[in-house]
């Protein structure tokens, strides 16, 4: 995020096509470290996937990116740690 360019302007930000990580602690950790900054600089985002379906747009193989595993089933811990309007450490 350009934060400083931003400001400079006086716009907004947005955070786009982030998330790609597994359920792992380090990945959670980096989850939660990323949606905290944009908390703290008030940039908006948006996940970038939040089903598979075999998408052809991304070099990730498989549902590392959705909020769902390969059998269908929801990454639970990935979705709670991006849930709340402010991000805890």
């Amino acid at each position: 995020m350009y934060i400083s360019e931003a400001k400079r302007i006086g716009c907004g930000s947005f955070m786009t096509e982030w998330g790609a990580s597994g359920q792992n602690g380090p990945a959670l950790q980096e989850l939660k470290d990323m949606a905290r900054y944009a908390d703290e600089v008030l940039a908006s985002w948006s996940w970038w996937q939040f089903k598979d379906y075999n998408d052809i747009t991304t070099a990730s193989v498989g549902p590392v990116e959705s909020f769902y595993d390969e059998h269908g089933q929801l990454q639970a811990e990935k979705v709670f740690t991006i849930s709340s309007t402010q991000i805890q450490t």
